[in-house]
Order: structure tokens, then C-alpha cells, then sequence
């Protein structure tokens, strides 16, 4: 399906403000009154917690920040409207904090949004009332914007030029900076890793919300070398043990959602669409092989019956099958993201052989960052036989299954460099060794030939690869 176009005579649904009185009642009432017997003390205790009120714009997509209990997996939704079509799933940091983004419906005055949030102790009601209009008032504030950094979270310092040339790439690793490109070899991302670690920056403790909702997947082809379910970008092959270390920085790009049309005479409705998802990332494995180390940024868009869309970012980190999902932190449509995936030993050391998986994600907007690293568990076998920057469409566990690829309109991954045993090194997109994947779905033949999404060069700037959504499914 193609995107939408702008029609005439166009009707949007709306709830009224009396429903969702009625709706609220019914769940304080439900929830509050709730008795725990004794034998079920241990189970976890349902509460309501206080309404809050925020004002936010029309028309754009509003960074909205909620604080529930640390760690809690949350569900978004309209109040009273339980559909897990129209239903986001967010997880809190290691503080309780929760991040989305809401854009309102074309004509909406007020939204009316419920958080639902699930730790062992206790399952909370959080209940948001958006005011849609251009100014904020005192008993409607904007809403918070921003995720404070947690609890362990430290300044690095900024480095001088004399200290850069001072330290090997080693104690660069050890004292918490991401690694160093090669200046002669890649010039640009140098210039760049210096421009990042010339500013003072928050690092933030690698403790984060695991996802249990949505898996990023080795690649699934079909057809040809050059087709994909799930993958559409550039990867480069080689033989085992080729490839150590993979960089790359993009903007975050912003996604919509779907809209489904009806027809009835001459009057056209347009209802919420289906969940889309999108993931942009770097690797290292999982095209030919069944492992994959990645890290990168989601991107995905819900429709709230009947309000509006809400909308996801993070960046993430994933050890496929190892491992689920790992949030980093949250991050905004535009935000330039620096990433560093390598193989290296217990103190960052690249070393394919290391047993351990390491990631740098920065944020040059909020200027935060997390560097970790994960053992690799007995039983997961690094190859080291391809890297790739891929534009992907998530695995939802609940679908089981693919969902529909959030409208990126276009994107691109910058400066991608690997290391291999030669050092590190740019990789070429028109490079011969390198393929080029593009995402289908395995409907039956279209005229549009069922094409999701593309990548292509980037005039100019070989080093570089351009993402283009075409269809949802």
C-alpha cells in the first residue's frame, strides 16, 4: 500500500468528552476498589495515580515524559480504548521515567491518554490529559521534554588535541571515549570523533529496560542475493574473521504512521492505521550467519484511538539470540547519533576473539552517552564474516510476525567504516564485494512489485548510504 495523498471531503472520528467520564469512573472504580486478600498480598497492588494536565501544539509531534515506577513495562493508549492495535508499549528506565512523542489529530482540542505500568509490586494507572492549543497555561503547563540523567551518571571530560595524541586507542577505550578512527584513512570521521570528544559529556550507567515486544533479526532473503524480508542496505562480505570493529552516525529520522481510508459515497473517512515499525542500525554478522551484534536507533509510530499517533524513539543495543533488546536512552526525530559496535576482551580491546560484544552510542543533541559491553554467552559463535547498515523492519513477538514499515520518507547512514586486519577503513557503497539490499514483502506481485523500502548512493559522498521508504506493506 502506497502512502496516502491528501483528500477532499475528508471526516476523523473523535470521542466525545462525556465518554471518557464515564470510561474514567469505571476504571477508578474498578481499580480503587479492589480488595487484596490475604492470601494474595504478594500479588501486585492495582492504584490510580493523579491526573495529570499538559498543554501541547497542534500538528507537531511532542516529546511527552512521564515518571511511574523504575523499570515498569508500560502500555499507552486512549483512555478506556484496550485494543493492543492502538496500544504502545514503553518501558522505564532504571528511575521510572517513560518518553513518547504525541501528535494530535487534525481537529482534536483535547486528548485523553492512559498509561498503564506493570512492575512485581504494582500495576499503576497514569492518567494524561493533552490540551491541544498554542499557548500553555499555569494550570497546564508544556509537558517535561527531557529524561533526567539517572542516578550514576558522570561528566567526561573534554579532551585537548595534546591529550588525544598522548593517549592509545586502548586508554581512549578505558577512560570512556568512543575509538579513535584513523585520521589518514578516514578524515572526515575523525574530524568528527574529535568535534565529540572535545565537549564535556554525560555518560550515563549502562542499567536499561530490556524489550521483550520486538526482536531485531538476522537477515531473511528471498528471490535474490539483493531482496529481504526484514533488511534493506548495504553489506559488506567477507570471509571469518574479517571484520572487527563497525562505525557509522546518522540523523534519527522521523516516522508517521498509517492512515486506512473508507470510501462511503461521495465521503471519504479516514481511520487510524496499524502499528509501523522501523530500526536503523550497524552490525557485524547475521547475513549469512544466525548471530548478530547490532546497535542503533527505533523508530515507530501507533494511532491512539481516537487522539492521535504516538511515536517511539531510542537508541538500542541488541546480542541476537543471546539477548533481547536493551534501550539506551531515549532520542528525538534529528538528532545526529554516533555508533560504535566492536568485538574486543573484557577491558575494550579490539580483539575478535575477546568474548565480548562493545558498543558506543552517543547523542550530539543531549550530548549523552552510554559505553557497555556484554559477554558473549557459551554457545554464541562470532564469525566476523560481514558488517552491515541496515534500514530494518523489527520482528514483533506478539504478531509473530512482520508488522508494516514506519514512513521514513528518507534517510541515511554516514561515514560507515569497519575494521579488519588491515585497520580501519571506509566501505565504499559502489564497492564490488559490498551488496546491496533491498526490503519486499512476499505478497502476491503488485504493480509497485511489493517494494518497501530501498538504499542507494548518496552523491557525493561514497561513503554513504540513502534510505527510501516506499510502502507500509
Amino acid at each position: 500500500m502506497s502512502k496516502h495523498p491528501l483528500l477532499p471531503d475528508v471526516h476523523l472520528a473523535a470521542s466525545s468528552r462525556s465518554n471518557h467520564c464515564g470510561l474514567l469512573t469505571l476504571t477508578v472504580l474498578l481499580l480503587g476498589g479492589l480488595a487484596v486478600p490475604a492470601s494474595a498480598q504478594n500479588q501486585p497492588v492495582a492504584r490510580v495515580a493523579p491526573e495529570k494536565h499538559f498543554t501541547i501544539p497542534s500538528g507537531v509531534g511532542t516529546p511527552v515524559v512521564l515518571m511511574t515506577e523504575p523499570d515498569a513495562a508500560c502500555d499507552l493508549h486512549a483512555t478506556g480504548v484496550n485494543d493492543p492495535s492502538y496500544t504502545v508499549r514503553l518501558y522505564a528506565n532504571i528511575e521510572g521515567y517513560v518518553r513518547f512523542h504525541f501528535t494530535p489529530n487534525q481537529g482534536t482540542q483535547d486528548a485523553y491518554l492512559q498509561l498503564d505500568c506493570t512492575t512485581p509490586q504494582a500495576v499503576t494507572t497514569h492518567l494524561l490529559h493533552l490540551r491541544i492549543a498554542a499557548s500553555p497555561s499555569d494550570d497546564m503547563p508544556a509537558p517535561p521534554a527531557s529524561v533526567p540523567a539517572p542516578k550514576g551518571s558522570k561528566i567526561r571530560p573534554a579532551l585537548t588535541d595534546e591529550a588525544v595524541r598522548q593517549l592509545s586507542d586502548a586508554e581512549l577505550i578505558a577512560q570512556g571515549y568512543p575509538p579513535r578512527p584513523n585520521a589518514a584513512e578516514r578524515p572526515e570521521a575523525y574530524a568528527k570523533w574529535l568535534d565529540r570528544i572535545s565537549r564535556p559529556v554525560t555518560i550515563l550507567p549502562p542499567s536499561s529496560p530490556r524489550r521483550s515486544d520486538i526482536l531485531h533479526l538476522p537477515r531473511i532473503s528471498f528471490a535474490t542475493p539483493e531482496t529481504s524480508t526484514n533488511w534493506s542496505g548495504l553489506v559488506a562480505q567477507s570471509s571469518p574473521g574479517t571484520y572487527k570493529m563497525v562505525q557509522a552516525y546518522w540523523s534519527v529520522p522521523s516516522v508517521t504512521g498509517e492512515l486506512d481510508i473508507v470510501k462511503e459515497g461521495r465521503f471519504i473517512t479516514i481511520l487510524p492505521g496499524p502499528p509501523t515499525y522501523s530500526a536503523l542500525w550497524i552490525g557485524l554478522d547475521g547475513n549469512t550467519t544466525n548471530d548478530l551484534v547490532q546497535a542503533g536507533t527505533e523508530q515507530d509510530a501507533h494511532a491512539l484511538l481516537l487522539y492521535g499517533t504516538a511515536t517511539n524513539y531510542y537508541a538500542w543495543s541488541e546480542v541476537y539470540p543471546q539477548e533481547g533488546i536493551t534501550e539506551a536512552f531515549s532520542v528525538s526525530p534529528g538528532d545526529d547519533i554516533d555508533v560504535s559496535i566492536w568485538v574486543g576482551d573484557s577491558e575494550g580491546n579490539v580483539n575478535p576473539n575477546g568474548g565480548y560484544a562493545w558498543f558506543s552510542l552517543f547523542d550530539a543533541m543531549s550530548i549523552v552517552q552510554q559505553i557497555f559491553s556484554t559477554k558473549f554467552a557459551k554457545g554464541f559463535d562470532f564469525v566476523g564474516n560481514s558488517a552491515e547498515w541496515i534500514m530494518e523492519r523489527p520482528y514483533q513477538t506478539a504478531l509473530g510476525g512482520y508488522p508494516e514499515l514506519a514512513d521514513f520518507n528518507t534517510c541515511q547512514i554516514n561515514q560507515e567504516g569497519v575494521e579488519t586486519g588491515t585497520g580501519m577503513a571506509g566501505i565504499i557503497y559502489s564497492s564490488a564485494n559490498n551488496q546491496q539490499i533491498s526490503m519486499y514483502e512476499k505478497y502476491d506481485v503488485q504493480p509497485d512489485n511489493n517494494v518497501l523500502s530501498i538504499p542507494s548512493a548518496v552523491s557525493g559522498y561514497p561513503s554513504s548510504v540513502k534510505f527510501s521508504w516506499k510502502n507500509f506493506h
